[in-house]
């Protein structure tokens, strides 16, 4: 599960005043992250792997790449 907060409220230091963003946003029905998951990111040598400190980053290598594939089921839009 994936969720996504847009904060579409910035402040602007020319006015001193929030302002808010009325762009538009977009988001794809499937979204494929596995291109920037660990596993395509870390690269850690056998020497490395072996060393108990990385056991984190070992046990990361082991996600599949489905894993980071996210289907929209839902859309919240607060106005007011």
């Amino acid at each position: 599960m994936l969720i996504l907060h847009l904060q579409r409220i910035v402040f602007d230091f020319n006015t001193f005043v929030n302002k808010k963003l009325t762009n538009r946003f977009e988001f794809p029905l499937l979204l494929d992250l596995s291109d920037y998951s660990c596993k395509k990111n870390i690269n850690l040598s056998e020497e490395e792997k072996a060393d108990p400190q990385n056991k984190d980053f070992v046990d990361m290598l082991e996600y599949d790449d489905d894993e980071f594939v996210y289907r929209l089921v839902g859309i919240n839009i607060h106005r007011g």
